[in-house]
């Protein structure tokens, strides 16, 4: 799958919060017009040592459905680039990304929020994530959405403050978050 043209502004927007060790999650079969993968292009681009998760491929060969608590506190800066809404348990995904950034670290995020609906499983709830993520040791530093005739997707900057090792679950669904206060919608 090609890196849309859009996308590499927004990347470019993120280029301050690379940090190494960088995690990449589910970018092995990307490429990018000009280059011949991903790799090459965060490789070139951001000069960034990285190493990617991906089940079918690439550094670590890991499934975000299971436990992956081996990886808490290893990354300067985890990127979802479009990743978490193809796995299964959305919860242990989040989880997982979350706890491998270490205290002081980043959190890159690229999902979709509309549209979409024949590509992955889930779309992302953007202001339950933004509380999931704040809840859970991390302050959304920078946030924006793209939109592309198919839908939109959700962009953010979240910078890890403490770690929590046992994480907040998600809310019930009539439960809602607005600037990281608890809204009753029932």
């Amino acid at each position: 799958m090609a890196i849309h043209p859009q996308h590499l502004e927004h990347l470019g927007q993120f280029s301050k919060y690379y940090q190494a060790p960088m995690l990449m999650l589910g970018t092995t079969g990307m490429y990018v017009p000009g280059l011949t993968t991903a790799a090459a292009f965060f490789g070139q681009w951001i000069g960034t040592e990285y190493t990617e998760l991906d089940l079918d491929g690439g550094d670590l060969r890991l499934d975000l459905n299971d436990d992956l608590s081996v990886l808490s506190q290893r990354y300067g800066t985890v990127f979802n680039f479009g990743t978490i809404e193809h796995v299964w348990n959305a919860h242990n995904a989040w989880a997982n990304v979350l706890r491998a950034v270490r205290v002081g670290g980043y959190f890159l995020n690229h999902s979709p929020i509309s549209g979409y609906h024949e590509h992955g499983l889930h779309l992302t709830f953007a202001p339950g994530i933004r509380a999931f993520v704040s809840k859970n040791g991390f302050d959304i530093l920078d946030e924006w959405t793209t939109k592309r005739n198919v839908g939109a997707a959700l962009w953010f900057v979240a910078v890890k403050k403490e770690h929590i090792k046992k994480l907040s679950d998600f809310e019930p669904a009539w439960q809602v978050y607005e600037d990281g206060q608890k809204k009753d919608v029932r």
